[in-house]
């Protein structure tokens, strides 16, 4: 309990929650992708083709305030970061592509289909957003102290590229 109010709270000072304008909330609830938050899901693309897209983004955006991919959860599913106000600049960008019925239009010649939803989050985590905020909680929250120890439960991990073994997840049981 101790290192779930901590990490929110060193979150929530690394990334401050703001409001957005009323356009937004409307614009991104109407079109289905759900309450703006700091993190954005899209599947359907692949990196190569999202990247442009994050980019003609990013060329409108202060250094404070850019978006960058924080998960690749599989080839065509990724979480992008940034403020709200931002991603929304992102998903009503490539908004032409999405939806459209293409039953006949030959497959070679199909636009991509995507999603996007925003996460139902309040702090962008796996960020560049919270540094620092990781280091603060270790070392003056919890103040070195351990969570487990290597008799607790643990999970293997694997590279989601090339499935390589990473080690293990080490889940506290009480």
């Amino acid at each position: 309990m101790k290192w779930l109010f901590y990490s929110d709270l060193r979150g929530q000072q690394a990334f401050p929650v703001t409001s957005d304008e009323p356009y937004i909330m409307q614009g991104a609830l109407e079109g289905g992708e759900g309450t703006p938050s700091p993190m954005l899901s899209i599947t359907g693309l692949s990196l190569k083709e999202l990247e442009p897209h994050i980019a003609k983004t990013n060329k409108h955006l202060p250094s404070i305030s850019q978006l960058f991919v924080s998960l690749n959860n599989r080839p065509e599913a990724f979480v992008v970061t940034g403020p709200s106000k931002a991603l929304f600049g992102l998903v009503t960008a490539p908004e032409e592509n999405q939806g459209l019925a293409q039953s006949k239009v030959p497959f070679s010649q199909r636009k991509p289909f995507f999603s996007i939803r925003f996460l139902v989050v309040g702090v962008p985590y796996h960020s560049e957003y919270l540094a620092g905020a990781t280091e603060t909680l270790v070392e003056e929250d919890l103040e070195g102290e351990e969570l487990w120890s290597a008799k607790d439960i643990k999970i293997p991990v694997y590279n989601t590229e090339d499935g390589a073994f990473n080690g293990f997840l080490l889940i506290y049981v009480d």
